[in-house]
């Protein structure tokens, strides 16, 4: 299912995405909120399934699509995961020993097709189309193939960065946490609709120019050892959302609109 957050009316609840429509599955026993809905597991998902044959389908285009997880208690990013991405830094950096995890904070979470505010600061906005793992299960120092049984979906994140001020501490976080500079979206597709994760390719243009074009098995970490390393610090639960770094081409200039397209994820 493709499972977003929306508002029509004033009212922001969830629905799943059919096409160029979207499923208003309102009903008492269904969260409105999608942090609930995934807490609530299978069961939750069941329900869900159940109320889309009955559920009225509105128009994509009379709606407002919101980033899914409006609040995410977590919200992480990994840094130099793709080759390619490495060799284009290679002058900034040296590749990293270790998995090199930076926060984001969550105050900057930001409506996929909403305004990006650019800081009068700095002249080095920048962006960086993402894979995004939704967790949607609790859990801690979690082992091999029972990572992927935390994750709720994948959805896309502009990882906007302010590259000036990311380069003035290691941590990075201020340079990535400005306010709006967290896109998330249009939606989270469940893992039952993604199995092949690594086949997936991603694209982002900028100004209608494509200028990341990569596929996630050319990632140098795959999503299984991501979490490792992460899990044995961080307790796993709903709200996380980690992105999982970037291809070659994010570095250039200030956007004036940017589109990011994960195959499978939607565009962002």
């Amino acid at each position: 299912m493709k499972l977003a957050t929306f508002t029509q009316n004033g009212r922001t609840r969830i629905g799943v995405v059919e096409g160029d429509a979207i499923a208003d599955v309102a009903s008492e026993k269904i969260p409105t909120e999608m942090v609930a809905l995934l807490e609530g597991g299978q069961p939750s998902l069941d329900a869900l399934r159940a109320a889309l044959p009955a559920a009225v389908r509105l128009p994509l285009s009379s709606v407002r699509l919101e980033a899914p997880v409006l609040r995410p208690r977590k919200f992480l990013g990994l840094g130099a995961s793709y080759a390619s991405h490495l060799k284009e830094v290679a002058h900034l950096m040296h590749p990293p020993k270790h998995q090199t995890w930076f926060n984001k904070q969550v105050t900057c979470v930001n409506g996929p097709y909403d305004d990006i505010h650019l800081p009068s600061v700095s002249n080095s906005l920048d962006y960086e189309g993402e894979l995004a793992i939704v967790i949607g299960a609790r859990g801690r120092n979690v082992k091999g193939a029972a990572v992927r049984e935390m994750i709720a979906g994948f959805t896309v994140c502009n990882d906007v960065s302010v590259r000036e001020w990311q380069m003035r501490a290691m941590t990075a976080t201020l340079g990535k946490s400005f306010d709006t500079h967290g896109p998330l979206g249009p939606w989270i597709v469940t893992t039952d609709e993604l199995p092949g994760i690594h086949n997936l390719s991603l694209r982002t243009w900028v100004n209608g120019e494509l200028r990341q074009d990569g596929r996630h098995q050319r990632t140098d970490l795959s999503l299984r050892r991501n979490d490792r390393g992460v899990d044995d610090s961080l307790h796993f639960r709903t709200r996380r959302c980690a992105c999982n770094g970037n291809s070659r081409g994010s570095r250039g200039r200030p956007p004036a609109s940017c589109i990011s397209e994960d195959w499978g994820c939607g565009e962002g």
